[in-house]
């Protein structure tokens, strides 16, 4: 099994940034496997093994990282002209929201404030909405070189008229090597896509790209219309495996988004 360097392991822990990390080994402030860090040479460690900060640093303040169930017509950051009617996803980040399956203790309010939008939602779809201070988490959802797939549930807006044929082509279309939306020439990167079969306008898409409402954009570039769209999961993440119903949050770490933590 291959050896990570400890500066990484702390890093998708989210125990502290790589830049952290090497400060708080040399002040012998990182224990592996009970042996104190600053003690080992080469700084290499085995991927399963148990790292962790004395308590001392461990209950200073580290960058957050946060799951919510957005619900329907909530914004997921202020547009370029927010208005005072729109609702924002942030604000529902408050203790008496917190999901029951989260045993973290609650941060403080203005640290739940001060949260950067990981691949957002428009204010007409649902589901798993990530928010975070950590730039690499960020990076791992955001670049696509990570990764990092994200699905969703669609159900469809079949027009009138239609065939079973004719709707099986269109969703077929969407999922085949070099779908380009229209006004945009750059190929999508390749789309998954699962039937429902007790209900044929009912799909799974998994995407490892996210661009401009991209799943409405494909839908209307074959005929379709979204009635609605949910996102299920994103990396490791899954609004089912972290017990979220709408408007419920919780803390997650990178390690979990990357499937390295159970949730």
């Amino acid at each position: 099994m291959a050896l990570v360097r400890l500066e990484a392991r702390l890093a998708q822990l989210g125990l502290c940034s790589r830049k952290e990390a090497s400060a708080l080994i040399a002040g012998g402030h990182v224990l592996v496997d009970g042996v104190n860090a600053a003690t080992l040479s080469p700084r290499r460690v085995l991927p399963g093994a148990s790292v962790s900060l004395l308590p001392a640093r461990a209950d200073e303040p580290r960058a957050l990282s946060v799951a919510l169930h957005k619900p329907l017509s909530f914004h997921s950051a202020p547009g370029h002209r927010p208005t005072w009617a729109q609702r924002q996803a942030r604000d529902l980040l408050v203790p008496s929201n917190r999901a029951p399956a989260c045993i973290t203790p609650v941060p403080p309010l203005p640290r739940l404030r001060k949260l950067a939008v990981a691949g957002r939602l428009d204010a007409d779809s649902s589901g798993l909405l990530v928010f975070s201070q950590s730039g690499a988490l960020c990076r791992h959802i955001l670049d696509a070189r990570h990764g990092c797939t994200k699905e969703y549930a669609v159900r469809l807006r079949v027009p009138a008229g239609w065939s079973r044929a004719r709707l099986d082509g269109a969703i077929g279309a969407l999922a085949a090597p070099g779908f380009a939306l229209p006004g945009d020439d750059r190929p999508l990167r390749p789309v998954r896509v699962a039937r429902c079969d007790d209900d044929p306008a009912l799909l799974t898409l998994t995407l490892d790209e996210g661009r401009h409402r991209q799943i409405r954009r494909m839908a209307e570039a074959v005929g379709l219309a979204v009635e609605s769209l949910r996102r299920e999961r994103v990396g490791a993440l899954s609004l089912a495996g972290l017990g979220l119903r709408s408007g419920q949050w919780r803390l997650v770490t990178l390690a979990q988004l990357r499937g390295e933590e159970s949730s």
